[in-house]
């Protein structure tokens, strides 16, 4: 399933990675295009060197894997800027944003660079998902 909804251009992640049932054998093959760095190792990074080895390490194998690497729940600018000397591409947090309410979120999108997004199937056969998805015809 994951293969076929990579083929129709979704991009795939792989959340809260470091914790739980997230294996190092799976991620070599999962069609994944980035990996989500738990909060738990991020809070670690200001107080715990050990911690910031490991954060270090996964954003290093992230990149080899020709993966994103995104780091969940900064709260604080020095975390960000560990961040930023590890490479990581992309951070998330209450440093940035809370939660909000849709009119709050609106008001805060003002003003900022909005990306287009655009899927564009690569290497699709609609064969391959002929048993999972059902296509309707427009």
């Amino acid at each position: 399933m994951l293969k076929a909804l990579a083929a129709l251009g979704v991009n795939l992640s792989i959340d809260d990675f470091g914790t739980g049932y997230s294996s190092l054998s799976h991620l070599a093959r999962m069609p994944v295009h980035e990996v989500k760095i738990d909060r738990s190792f991020v809070q670690g990074l200001e107080s715990d060197m050990d911690t910031g080895a490991v954060v270090r390490s996964a954003i290093d194998m992230g990149h080899s894997l020709g993966l994103k690497v995104v780091a969940e729940g900064i709260e604080t600018e020095a975390a960000a800027q560990r961040l930023r000397e590890f490479r990581c591409d992309v951070a998330q947090g209450y440093l940035y944003a809370k939660p909000m309410p849709v009119d709050q979120l609106e008001s805060w999108l003002e003003g900022k660079t909005r990306i287009p997004v655009i899927a564009i199937p690569i290497n699709f056969q609609i064969e391959e998902l002929a048993d999972t998805v059902s296509l309707a015809t427009y």
